[in-house]
């Protein structure tokens, strides 16, 4: 960054400017849009330095600035690891099992339950 560059980005120009975009366009972000009140005004392209279009400007939080300029990278979303369960073969009964366990049991109900039960999973 040259002297020029630094003393214009210090410049009473350059604050009205910010303060115009802020304005303008609200205490928001324009990448994340998080609230904040200490946004940095970023140039989109230098082609017009000095004389900056409001389109070649953009409001960014420091995170956002400091990721635009490439001095941080966005961190990779991390998966959660899928937790490993020991698939142990379920113990099913055939229905014809469920249904003679309730014939020699002493309640007439549980027969009855464990017949409609069974005759659902058929």
């Amino acid at each position: 960054m040259d002297d020029t560059y630094k003393a214009y980005l210090l410049s009473n120009e350059w604050k009205q400017i910010r303060i115009d975009l802020l304005t303008i366009r609200g205490n928001k972000c324009e990448r994340c849009n998080k609230k904040s009140n200490r946004l940095q005004v970023h140039h989109l392209t230098y082609e017009r330095i000095y004389n900056e279009l409001a389109e070649d400007l953009i409001l960014l939080c420091g995170i956002c600035h400091q990721k635009a300029h490439g001095l941080i990278k966005d961190k990779p979303i991390k998966k959660k690891p899928i937790k490993k369960t020991k698939n142990k073969p379920k113990k099913t009964k055939s229905i014809w099992q469920i249904v003679n366990e309730a014939k020699q049991s002493k309640n007439p109900e549980k027969f009855v339950k464990a017949y409609i039960k069974a005759s659902k999973r058929i």
